[in-house]
C-alpha cells in the first residue's frame, strides 16, 4: 500500500506545482505582466511520507493561505503584518513604472523619477486598498486537481493493493 501512496503522493505534488503555475501565468497574462515563476506557495508544497505512528501515511502541506489562493477572498480589512511590500518584490512587479503610469493617465508629470523605495510604498497602499474595496478570483490550482477523479482511482488501488496483501498473508499463514 506505501508504493501505492508513494506514486500518488508524487504525482499529486507534481501536478499541483503543475497547476500553481499554470494559475500564476493566466493571472500574469490577465494583468499584462509576466510570470517569473517566484510564487512563495510553490516552495512550500510538500509530500511526505515518514509518519512513525503509520507507514501507510500520506500527508501533503503547503503554505496556510492555500485556502484563500485556491477560493479567493471577499472584499475586507488586511492586516498590518501583511507582508505586501515582499510580494511586489516576489512577484517582479515594477512599482515605479506602475505609479509613474497611474500619474501620467490622471495628467500628472513629475520632474524628477520617482524613488523605488516610495513606488513600493505607495503600491503597497494601493494593493491594500484594492483588497479592501474588490473581491480577489480565485485560482482554483487545488481543487482542480483535487477533484479530477484522483482519489476515486486512488481508493480502487488500494483496495486492489489491499486485496493482495490480505491474500499474500492468508496463502503464507497456511502454509
Amino acid at each position: 500500500m506505501s508504493r501505492t501512496l508513494a506514486i500518488f503522493g508524487i504525482k499529486l505534488k507534481k501536478d499541483v506545482l503543475a497547476s500553481i503555475n499554470k494559475a500564476e501565468q493566466k493571472k500574469a497574462a490577465k494583468f499584462g505582466r509576466s510570470a517569473n515563476g517566484n510564487s512563495r506557495i510553490s516552495g512550500t508544497v510538500k509530500v511526505a511520507f515518514d509518519n512513525p505512528q503509520d507507514p501507510n501515511t500520506l500527508i501533503l502541506s503547503m503554505a496556510d493561505y492555500w485556502y484563500w489562493l485556491d477560493k479567493g477572498r471577499k472584499k475586507g480589512p488586511v492586516k498590518k503584518t501583511a507582508d505586501i511590500a515582499g510580494w511586489i518584490r516576489r512577484k517582479g512587479t515594477n512599482p515605479v513604472a506602475i505609479i509613474s503610469k497611474m500619474e501620467a493617465d490622471r495628467g500628472y508629470v513629475r520632474k524628477k523619477p520617482i524613488a523605488f523605495a516610495k513606488a513600493v510604498k505607495q503600491f503597497d497602499f494601493i494593493v491594500r486598498r484594492s483588497l479592501r474595496t474588490e473581491d480577489t478570483e480565485p485560482t482554483h490550482f487545488w481543487s482542480d486537481v483535487i477533484n479530477d477523479g484522483r482519489l476515486v482511482q486512488l481508493r480502487k488501488d488500494l483496495a486492489t493493493e489491499f486485496k493482495k496483501e490480505i491474500k499474500i498473508i492468508i496463502t503464507n499463514g497456511s502454509n
